[in-house]
């Protein structure tokens, strides 16, 4: 049973109403500096007077720790534990049932295996606070959630944001692309304006809004869009003409996919990731790009592109730089699964298509055309031979992570988004 409150009143947030039952969070309390301020119009008391704060007020540097330390007491009080791995997510283990609470600022969120423990929990909260309670998930955070019962699987979109973006730069009777990027296609900063003229005619041109509405929905729910999304990201200071027109096109690709959905619970398989790169692209200054993504019950949790920091000097060290920034985020997943649902027994499969970062990750070899090769990307050696990790190799054809370090066909883009867990509603 999955179910979202959301709404704390902001009487309690801003400090000008006490809480219902007269608490008052000091300075002292909150082991911060005391902070004066100016009397605020309509009460003043006398002339060359300040006053001292007791309670956060919003604007504050500091009211956003208040705002946490204040629901943590409240929640730890109540029987919950605060996440390590993620000290916005608190957690509670009773009488055989989970309970979970992820807070976004004033915009939590509950997960529970038991009704009645949630609505037992929505009962206490709002003893304490005023809040609104929305039922069963369907929107948070600009995402929005569907269940089907039947199939027993979750899953989300943006389809309002897709639409946004389709109505806001005027796309509404634009034919739909196959692909994000098309296959071959250009965008690096050799394309980036030079004439004044051109600067001054890109300036008008809406470009940084429409990729930052894109970022959104790429680290949301659409990974198939996020390799493209990255590479249009890095001319955000110059872009040209060619960037603008390839960030329509991705606008034309969301509007032919939008009711795509990315679902879990479609199979039962457990934690698995996929690791990528692609070597030395010009269009990154010879510089190579990372990719990687995890998948739970057959979805999509976890995906990132990124460009690597430095130039590798070959294939199969631009893939184990990758393996390692795979590495890192496996370790955050597993540690939070671990703390907060049950510890994991077995090693994660990382999946990866390069034979020769593997046998340099599993062996641990000295040789003099690796030893350059820093050492902070060796620790995934380590994280090998205390069994969190186990790397199996992978025909590149079918590595999902394939899509975060190039553009690819639509064939196999179509394919991919499948695999993913990114599915026609």
């Amino acid at each position: 049973m999955v179910y979202t409150t959301r709404g704390f009143t902001s009487a309690y947030l801003n400090g000008i109403l006490q809480p219902r039952d007269g608490e008052v969070v000091t300075p002292e309390q909150a082991k911060l500096p005391p902070i004066y301020m100016e009397q605020p119009p309509g009460f003043e008391e006398g002339e060359n007077l300040l006053c001292l704060l007791y309670k956060a007020i919003y604007g504050l540097k500091q009211s956003g720790r208040i705002w946490y330390q204040t629901i943590s007491n409240f929640l730890m009080d109540i029987g919950f534990s605060i996440s390590i791995a993620d000290p916005a997510i608190f957690y509670r283990h009773q009488n055989g049932n989970y309970l979970f609470l992820g807070i976004h600022v004033d915009d939590p969120q509950i997960v529970g295996s038991s009704l009645e423990e949630i609505l037992e929990l929505e009962k206490c909260i709002k003893n304490k606070y005023d809040y609104r309670i929305q039922g069963e998930l369907n929107h948070f955070l600009g995402c929005t959630y569907e269940r089907n019962w039947d199939k027993g699987t979750i899953s989300a979109h943006q389809e309002n944001y897709i639409n946004a973006a389709i109505s806001s730069f005027n796309l509404e009777n634009a034919t739909p692309a196959s692909s994000p990027l098309a296959t071959g296609h250009k965008i690096g900063r050799e394309y980036c304006p030079t004439d004044p003229d051109e600067i001054a005619d890109m300036r008008q041109v809406p470009y940084r809004e429409l990729i930052g509405l894109l970022m959104y929905i790429a680290n949301g729910t659409r990974p198939d869009i996020c390799y493209t999304v990255n590479m249009l990201a890095q001319v955000c200071n110059n872009p040209g003409r060619i960037h603008w027109e390839a960030a329509k096109r991705v606008v034309r690709y969301l509007k032919g996919t939008r009711e795509h959905r990315l679902t879990w619970g479609t199979e039962s398989t457990g934690l698995i990731g996929y690791s990528d790169a692609s070597h030395a692209s010009e269009e990154l200054g010879f510089k190579s790009m990372s990719g990687y993504i995890f998948l739970l019950a057959g979805g999509a949790i976890s995906w990132n592109a990124k460009k690597q920091s430095l130039i590798a000097l070959s294939t199969a060290k631009a893939e184990y730089i990758a393996m390692a920034h795979a590495t890192k985020e496996l370790l955050w997943i597993r540690s939070f699964i671990s703390e907060v649902i049950h510890p994991l027994s077995v090693p994660t499969t990382l999946l990866v298509d390069n034979q020769s970062a593997i046998a340099l990750a599993r062996n641990g070899l000295y040789s003099p055309r690796t030893k350059h090769i820093a050492l902070r990307y060796h620790f995934i050696r380590e994280v090998i031979s205390h069994e969190n990790l186990t790397l199996q190799w992978i025909d590149t054809h079918s590595n999902i992570a394939d899509m975060f370090t190039k553009s690819l066909n639509t064939h196999k883009s179509s394919s991919l988004n499948s695999q993913l867990g990114l599915i026609h509603a």
